[in-house]
């Protein structure tokens, strides 16, 4: 039987008034081998409440301080495969042995032994029993995902945990593609999962000390034969009407790190990037730094007015095709340094047809209807490096390094009252880098600090070509209108920040944050002077940061913070300067039962962004005109009160969180919009807004059944206002949502069922009753699955029910999938979607801006039916 000696050294000092103890240690096997990722708990005999805890490393060494007195306190250690052991400390002995015995009794044992508990509630963390998921049927990772308590995956592919997005997955410990979710739950093999686990405050591998992080990631442990080779597939489809799929992840995961390729072809409409996944390569280096929460390194800017279009249309078009490679790797040099990031392209082609309806408020007389024919071609690169040099348990520096190079082509036709002909051609290159520095100077003293930078440009060639004048310009040949648009930022962040522990429960945190930030657009048309402008930027901003925490006991603690921001903005001649003091407030109470009750209180101001400072007349598209701005230095201003619930209960296998948001904003950025000779004019104005949120999450299985819920029901009110011709235009908007996912566990039968049960339903109220708007969604998803011998099969439909004011549409679609595992390695397909609209496929939707609403007609991409095999190696 292999034991386990953990070598535990105690080093007391004396700090002041009260006493600081040091904990180090070490975990090594029965031949004296270093043991990674055991976890060590320092926990309270008389409440069994965890004080403190922290895990050992690639060298088995593990440490954290505590300050006070031992006394009343125990060491638990626990591994995967061996029995947790609890120590007492020994008297007059600084040396404490753990010995932990293998685990030896069989999976079917434990599982009777919590035979009740789909999870484990630790302080920090969430332990799924996936003994209690399994059914045989699961091939990534994304289907194990969708059936564990608390966590759905969105429409941007992001998993979410009881509402609120997770940071990122990893594996092992250990970065997995940053943010990019899908490509853990899309292609980690179920086979090679032993564990999941949801932990908060997740520590980085240059994390010091015990300072809470505040990150939330999902961790994958995987099966020991996956590890210390190359594992993965290799799988090709192909179908009726030329239709393919291809697709490449390969794995390597080892003790210092781990080594993922993954590539994708496709002309099926399976998307690589999604919105969520562009705003936050377009984003700048505080995205991608752990710090980023705390404020991130700088005030980068995005204009969402030239998002393209392929990641959000996903598969409403004609056409869709896309090529994507991607490159992961972790590598911990020695047992101080580590490197890790990764490098992603992404090329996708994508072909629109629409007809578009337009009934211009004003002019109840006016209809307009136009065809729309485009075709789109883009180029997204993205790299990430991070180097961590690890000194010893109180220092660490970093440095980040982040590339996005970015091309987009676009070409639309438009065929209406004016026929116009649109050219748009992107070139965006984004650098920036980061260098932290990290120590734990004394045992009450803790000190972070980071400089980072930023540079971007953006280049936008507009080209419009019409059959006659519009937009009242005048021409002196032909009717064409060319429109450049150069960005350049470069922003420079320079933080620090500085933990006191007062006493044991109290801690006072200080924070700098200087930030300069020079922005310049250069704006102007051929032969068009009223289209040319200059907006020069210049931001200067100092901001000083103090929080005070403190934990009454062990259910309430309090944070309370006050921030003082002199900013400094320069708009080409015009300067002005501000003064703010903004304060935040939390409480948090923690019941003995597992409930938390949360309460918070901020505010905030910001000003608006450059592409919102055009002092002449801009360009938005073929049929709108933005106006020159005459206010840009009014500041938007923003507060927020914050009530959640959260109660998770393993004994009773449900998990229930509640959170209600209530939000009043001045001076946002609206529009008053006028029509003129077919097209629109919109003039900036300054709007108040307010509204609020409420969002309960509830999950839970009912054992007799056997069957699980999944259940979000939201509702949310805003109030906003907006101008048409200057008359006011007050707009009310009501939306609910109830999203309820039903799941089988059953466990000796050849099937299981899914019910998905959507519905949505919004309404908008204005004081131009044209513009009123009511949409009401409903989806009915259900689905059937199993395993038969070496088959696993699912047969799932969706019915759709789309209603508004002068529009109704039904969707049907069936989907289908057949794998046969002809043996270890190989596995064949037959699978098909939406396969009950193979050749056409359109559909219909509504929506409302400030001048008109717009009845919109597509062509929707259409089913497949594909054969294919998978090769496992």
């Amino acid at each position: 039987m292999t034991r386990v000696f953990v070598v535990i050294l105690f080093v007391l000092s004396d700090f002041f008034c009260f006493s600081q103890v040091k904990i180090l240690g070490k975990v090594i096997d029965k031949q004296r081998k270093p043991i990674s990722y055991a976890t060590i708990q320092l926990v309270e005999k008389e409440s069994e409440l965890t004080k403190s805890y922290t895990s050992s490393n690639e060298k088995g060494n593990f440490s954290f301080i505590v300050s006070g007195s031992l006394n009343g306190y125990y060491l638990k250690t626990t591994l995967l495969g061996y029995k947790p052991q609890k120590t007492n400390f020994q008297k007059n002995n600084l040396t404490n042995i753990i010995i932990l015995e293998e685990q030896t009794t069989t999976l079917k044992e434990v599982i009777i032994s919590s035979n009740y508990k789909e999870f484990t509630l630790k302080k920090d963390s969430i332990t799924y029993n996936l003994s209690k998921i399994r059914d045989s049927t699961e091939t990534n990772l994304k289907d194990l995902v969708e059936k564990l308590p608390g966590l759905t995956i969105d429409d941007n592919k992001k998993i979410n945990f009881q509402g609120n997005k997770i940071d990122k997955v990893v594996v092992e410990g250990e970065d997995f593609f940053g943010k990019k979710h899908e490509m853990a739950t899309e292609n980690l093999p179920v086979e090679a999962i032993q564990g999941i686990q949801i932990i908060k405050n997740f520590k980085e591998f240059d994390d010091i000390g015990n300072k809470k992080s505040g990150k939330i990631v999902l961790n994958v442990t995987l099966h020991k034969n996956y590890k210390n080779k190359i594992v993965g597939n290799v799988e090709g489809n192909s179908g009726v009407d030329k239709k393919y799929q291809f697709h490449t992840n390969l794995f390597k995961f080892i003790k210092k790190g781990n080594f993922a390729l993954v590539s994708e072809a496709n002309n099926i409409g399976e998307p690589a990037i999604n919105m969520s996944d562009y705003i936050e390569m377009q984003g700048g280096i505080g995205n991608f730094t752990s710090n980023y929460h705390e404020g991130g390194s700088g005030i980068y800017e995005i204009d969402h007015a030239k998002t393209p279009r392929y990641v959000f249309v996903n598969k409403n078009v004609d056409s869709r095709s896309t090529i994507f490679n991607s490159l992961n790797f972790v590598n911990k040099l020695s047992k101080k340094t580590k490197v890790n990031g990764y490098v992603t392209y992404d090329y996708t082609k994508i072909q629109e047809q629409k007809r578009n309806y337009k009934n211009f408020i004003g002019v109840d007389t006016l209809t307009t209807q136009e065809t729309e024919n485009s075709l789109v071609k883009s180029n997204l690169g993205n790299s990430f490096l991070n180097f961590t040099y690890k000194k010893d348990e109180d220092e660490a520096l970093k440095y980040n390094l982040k590339l996005n190079p970015f091309k987009n082509n676009e070409n639309i036709i438009i065929k209406g009252n004016t026929n116009f002909d649109n050219k748009i051609i992107d070139n965006d290159f984004l650098i920036g880098q980061y260098l932290e520095y990290k120590n734990q100077l004394t045992s009450k003293l803790y000190l972070k600090s980071g400089l980072s930078y930023d540079y971007k440009t953006q280049q936008r060639d507009f080209i419009l070509t019409s059959d006659q004048p519009f937009f009242n310009l005048v021409f002196s040949n032909d009717y064409n209108f060319r429109q450049e648009t150069n960005v350049k930022q470069h922003s420079i962040n320079v933080n620090s920040k500085i933990v006191y522990d007062l006493k044991e429960q109290t801690k006072l945190t200080t924070s700098f944050f200087y930030i300069n930030n020079n922005e310049e657009l250069i704006n102007k048309a051929s032969n068009q002077p009223d289209f040319y402008f200059n907006a020069d930027k210049k931001q200067t901003q100092f901001s000083w940061f103090n929080s005070l925490s403190h934990e009454f006991n062990k259910q309430l603690s309090v944070n309370a913070s006050l921030s003082y921001i002199s900013n400094r903005l320069k708009v080409l001649s015009q300067k002005r300067n501000y003064n703010w003091l903004l304060p935040n407030f939390s409480m948090s109470f923690r019941f003995n039962n597992g409930r938390e009750l949360g309460i918070s209180y901020s505010k905030s101001k910001k000003n608006i962004s450059i592409f919102q400072m055009n002092t002449q007349n801009r360009v938005l598209n073929y049929q709108t005109i933005i106006l020159n701005n005459n206010d840009v230095f009014t500041p938007v201003k923003k507060e927020t009160f914050t009530l959640s619930f959260d109660d998770f209960n393993s004994k009773k296998n449900r998990m229930l969180s509640v959170q209600a948001n209530y939000f009043k904003s001045k001076n946002q950025i609206g529009f008053s919009s006028s029509f003129k000779d077919n097209f629109i004019e919109q003039e900036y104005i300054r709007v108040p807004e307010d509204g609020f949120e409420v969002n309960l999450y509830h999950t839970k299985t009912i054992h007799s059944l056997p069957l699980r819920w999944n259940a979000k029901l939201s509702y949310k009110k805003t109030n906003s206002l907006s101008y048409f011709k200057e008359e006011k235009n007050n707009n009310k908007t009501n939306n609910y949502d109830i999203d309820v996912r039903f799941t089988s566990m059953f466990k000796k039968t050849p099937f299981q069922t899914k019910l998905n049960l959507y519905f949505s339903n919004s309404i908008l109220k204005n004081d131009f009753s044209n513009l009123d708007y009511s949409y009401t969604k409903l989806n009915i998803h259900p689905k059937v699955y199993g395993k038969v011998g070496d088959i696993v099969w699912s047969l799932g439909c969706l019915y759709q029910n789309i209603k508004s004011n002068n529009n109704k549409e039904s969707v049907y679609s069936l989907n289908f999938s057949t794998k046969w595992n002809f043996n270890k390695e190989i596995q064949l397909f037959l699978k098909g979607a939406n396969i009950l609209n193979l050749q056409e496929n359109q559909f219909a939707s509504i929506q409302n801006t400030e001048a008109y609403s717009l009845l919109t007609v597509f062509e929707r991409l259409e089913g497949n039916v594909l054969v294919g095999l998978r090769y496992h190696f």
